[in-house]
């Protein structure tokens, strides 16, 4: 990490003040601006500054603290032995004195949608395959996006994945659009075969680990052996089931902050499907967040904590398993086939 990169890239990037502000207000727009000037001199508001005026982006919140502002959240150090933050003390091999060098991303806002997309269309000539769809995709939930063949489930998945550029609109994940930075931290499982059916499973598990820092090759090894797969069998080898089981392995092996599974259990026996989900389930960074497209709803519906309804391009549903069991008194998949 270059030396207060980060910090000159949060106020530049969040708290920029806007320059079309109405004159009313330029007061609140004017602290802003001077808050973003003393974060990159060093995360001390000065005393002068009295207004208590604070910009929340990126959860910097002001905190009167006797002889001067400091920004909670940031985590800032008002010494060399004591931590000021919202969420408690931090350890200190987060701090290195001058910038953060932890795991901890200190402009990451915990409570801030994974993935968001705003006013989102994709149209391919005269067919609208999304329209206008605008949703957050929250942190540490399994979601079904779930719809009949044809609703946009799978263009929206390759969006996301930078497959495919929208039409018009927006789709950020951790702020970003698609591309290099978010592959980083993206396990993408498509509704195909895509991996070479020529190489071996040993070869496949080193073809991750070159790729993905985050990929965890003992754990996925682990899971290989233990379906009884000979990781010296070319893929090719392999049957339909087992081919889609070795291909969820190697996503789910990943410590992303997003997982996207098209179809996961398409195609697959009933014993498959079963495995497949214990997998997601069992292996999924808890931190992260799980998005499952699917038209099979009553096998997915068990590992499911929010449900996303698309039809014809449109979100119609967007509610939490249990809220639609409680005010429709019925399962997902039954109330589904209502929808539909």
């Amino acid at each position: 990490m270059n030396d207060r990169k980060w910090e000159t890239d949060f106020a530049e990037n969040v708290l920029q003040p806007d320059a079309q502000a109405e004159p009313n207000e330029m007061e609140s727009q004017e602290t802003v601006k001077q808050m973003r000037d003393t974060i990159v001199e060093g995360f001390r508001i000065p005393e002068t500054d009295d207004t208590g005026q604070f910009d929340k982006a990126g959860e910097v919140y002001a905190q009167e603290n006797g002889d001067g502002w400091m920004p909670e959240g940031a985590y800032a150090q008002e010494n060399e032995n004591e931590w000021l933050s919202g969420a408690g003390e931090q350890p200190e091999e987060a701090w290195n004195g001058e910038v953060w060098s932890g795991e901890m991303d200190p402009y990451e806002t915990s409570g801030a949608p994974i993935l968001q997309c705003r006013d989102l269309s994709c149209r391919f000539g005269r067919n609208m395959a999304l329209d206008h769809i605008s949703l957050d995709i929250p942190r540490g939930k399994i979601i079904g996006l779930l719809g009949p063949n044809g609703s946009g489930k799978t263009t929206f998945m390759k969006i996301a994945n930078g497959l495919l550029m929208p039409s018009s609109g927006e789709l950020t994940i951790e702020g970003n659009r698609p591309g290099p930075e978010t592959k980083k931290i993206v396990s993408y499982l498509p509704d195909r075969d895509y991996l070479p059916d020529w190489m071996k499973v040993e070869e496949l598990l080193s073809l991750f680990e070159d790729f993905y820092e985050d990929f965890d090759r003992v754990r996925a090894a682990e899971m290989i052996h233990n379906l009884g797969i000979d990781e010296k069998s070319r893929l090719r080898s392999l049957s339909k089931g087992t081919r889609e089981k070795v291909q969820l392995i190697l996503t789910m092996s990943r410590r992303a902050a997003l997982y996207l599974l098209d179809e996961p259990i398409g195609g697959v026996d009933p014993a498959a499907r079963d495995y497949i989900l214990n997998t997601i389930i069992s292996n999924y960074n808890p931190e992260g967040s799980v998005l499952i497209t699917t038209h099979l709803i009553a096998d997915i519906e068990q590992v499911l904590d929010i449900v996303l309804f698309i039809d014809r391009g449109q979100i119609v549903l967007n509610q939490s398993v249990d809220e639609i069991r409680q005010t429709y008194g019925t399962s997902v998949d039954r109330y589904f086939r209502e929808v539909f």
